[in-house]
């Protein structure tokens, strides 16, 4: 498990399906007023995904990367047969060393390269509804960003986090996506009434601490550092598991030879229709892309 900044410099030196109910994003000029908890530096989680624009593979998790051992990685393997045989294609001559259709085929022997995604949480001060969900104040949420070029995604926000971070139990904040994985984040001061209403200012005191929670919010959270922090599981539950068959059809939409994968036949339609279970429209629905 990769969490916090440690996690985070570690992830930039090396460069059952599940969508989480509280994942989601902001929609770029979106703006939301939210707590932002007190751990939340500490409890940043670090996940390598597999994700391709075109032909379109969503974030998914990638097994192998992320440590998990009890489940078969097919994208890993597909990755180095496709590594392998940009390699062979240069040995054998049929592509020049160092020429452009080496750059080109090099980059599309990686597209299944897993990336990390960093997952952090805030608290909503006000209802929030995106695509088919609501989260009712207080409930948290869980947004994400990436490193951006030569890291800057993810550097900004922590530098912007610890520049803010003695303040994250006295004032709430105004999140603002400003492009796609960057945030921009303003202090308001809590007796603002145009900033923070009454129903909001309320919602901030409630969610101090596990003693001042209302019996409904609790299981979304726990102690850590002596302080509320949001529960581990529901990060470890943000993003979508493909089992085999679901991987299986998204190699065949990118053009891969599954049958060249050990042990594997190919899958009828049928198949991979009924193991994909959550479509794609539905995990579109959930993201900002």
């Amino acid at each position: 498990m990769a969490r916090g900044l440690e996690a985070i410099k570690a992830a930039q030196a090396s460069d059952g399906k599940k969508v989480s109910s509280i994942r989601t994003y902001l929609k770029k000029g979106e703006s939301l007023l939210v707590r932002i908890p007190e751990t939340v530096l500490d409890t940043i989680n670090v996940k390598q995904v597999v994700s391709v624009w075109e032909p379109r593979i969503l974030p998914t998790l990638a097994y192998k990367a992320n440590g998990i051992t009890d489940k078969r990685d097919l994208f890993d393997e597909a990755l180095e047969i496709m590594k392998a045989d940009h390699f062979k294609a240069i040995a054998n001559g049929e592509i020049v060393k160092g020429s452009e259709e080496d750059k080109k085929s090099y980059r599309n022997s990686l597209i299944l390269q897993p990336k990390p995604t960093y997952l952090f949480s805030v608290i909503p001060l006000v209802d929030f509804t995106q695509g088919k969900a609501t989260f009712p104040a207080g409930t948290p949420i869980i947004l994400e960003t990436n490193n951006g070029k030569n890291g800057a995604n993810i550097e900004a926000l922590i530098s912007t986090l610890q520049n803010l971070e003695r303040k994250f139990n006295t004032k709430a904040f105004t999140i603002t996506a400003t492009g796609s994985n960057t945030f921009s984040i303003t202090p308001e001061d809590l007796d603002d009434d145009r900033a923070v209403s009454k129903e909001a200012l309320k919602v901030f005191e409630a969610t101090k601490s596990l003693e001042t929670l209302p019996e409904e919010l609790k299981e979304f959270y726990t102690h850590e550092y002596g302080k509320l922090a949001v529960k581990q599981e529901l990060f470890d539950n943000a993003l979508f598991e493909a089992n085999e068959e679901n991987q299986l059809g998204k190699l065949k939409e990118i053009g891969f030879d599954v049958t060249r994968l050990e042990g594997i036949n190919e899958p009828s339609e049928e198949d991979v229709a009924e193991a994909f279970g959550t479509s794609d429209e539905d995990l579109e629905n959930e993201l900002p892309f």
